[in-house]
């Protein structure tokens, strides 16, 4: 199945099943307790999360295409860097605290951008930043 990431089984011998689990490797793991589902169970989100994040960075020129073919890999490495630096970083509500003051200190007058920042710092979710 493609779309069936992972298998969490609830049982109260982890100890009895962990060689027959081994050859599935969409089972990941065994867990005696629900609190072990549920943190292993985020991690996985988590990770699923990330690995389905694109990001792209190709400039669209007019030149010669082939050139711009060539490009493409050196390009291709650096976004997939750039997405693992951004979503390796963890930042606190202070850091969102001062991004918002920043952009509204830049942009003071301009109702339409402090209405926008405001939105932000309202709806703000770290789980949702990159999608």
């Amino acid at each position: 199945m493609e779309t069936l990431n992972a298998i969490f089984i609830y049982y109260g011998d982890e100890q009895q099943h962990q060689l027959w689990v081994q050859n599935w490797p969409k089972i990941k793991g065994v867990h005696t307790t629900i609190k072990q589902i549920c943190e292993k169970l985020a991690m996985t989100i988590k990770k699923c999360n990330q690995n389905n994040v694109s990001v792209s960075i190709v400039s669209l020129n007019e030149g010669d295409s082939s050139k711009d073919l060539d490009q493409l890999e050196p390009t291709f490495m650096y976004s997939q860097i750039f997405k693992e630096i951004l979503l390796d970083m963890e930042h606190g509500q202070q850091a969102v605290q001062d991004l918002v003051k920043f952009c509204q200190e830049q942009y003071q007058g301009n109702t339409t951008e402090i209405k926008l920042i405001n939105e932000f710092r309202r709806t703000y979710e770290p789980s949702t930043a990159i999608r």
